[in-house]
């Protein structure tokens, strides 16, 4: 009997380790490819052009453009529309204040955000990398560099090293003025602290 009792609990300990380990099995396998497609995206991204535009190509590209909008504002006065003001670049410099890394084992995406200070105006611009040089740090010393008719959400930036080991690296990013969305989460109540 004792014999029969012992042989009916190896039977069931069987069937429960093998379900346990093969749970292991699928779950690390599930990660490391997970960790594989995030670091091949990430690579992928930093290889994609992502560089200061050179002063002349800059020049010849404003010519292009003011071009344009001389057209466009020439055909806008024919039909009685007001002309559009020209924009600027500018070029805000700050330092990273934040990193905020998330990856995305089922996506193979890795999502970076960079809370960008900017000392002189005091604002707080939040940026999200799109393309180019990944690996800004806390305290990185860098360029904002965007059109000073940036205002809503979602406006395209570079971020461009200013000292040290990451000087002239350059990454290509989706910004948002911090206040902005401060207003915007509160407009929308998401907000404990604006109800």
């Amino acid at each position: 009997m004792l014999h029969n009792l012992h042989g009916s609990k190896g039977s069931i300990l069987r069937p429960v380790l093998t379900i346990v380990v093969v749970f292991v099995f699928l779950v690390s396998s599930y990660f490391g490819q997970g960790y594989y497609r995030i670091q091949k995206f990430v690579k992928d991204r930093e290889e994609l052009p992502s560089k200061p535009i050179a002063l002349q190509e800059r020049a010849e590209l404003e010519a292009q453009v003011e071009e344009l909008k001389e057209l466009a504002n020439k055909l806008a006065r024919e039909e009685g529309i007001p002309p559009t003001p020209k924009p600027r670049m500018v070029s805000d410099i700050g330092y990273i204040m934040n990193v905020d890394t998330k990856n995305d084992f089922w996506k193979g995406e890795k999502k970076i955000i960079w809370d960008v200070k900017i000392p002189s105006t005091g604002k707080l611009f939040v940026c999200e990398w799109d393309a180019g040089f990944s690996r800004f740090k806390k305290d990185d010393s860098v360029k904002l560099i965007h059109d000073a008719n940036s205002e809503g959400a979602d406006w395209t930036a570079q971020l461009v090293g200013f000292q040290g080991e990451v000087i002239d690296k350059v990454a290509e990013v989706t910004a948002n003025d911090a206040a902005d969305l401060w207003d915007a989460a509160c407009m929308e109540n998401l907000l404990p602290e604006c109800r």
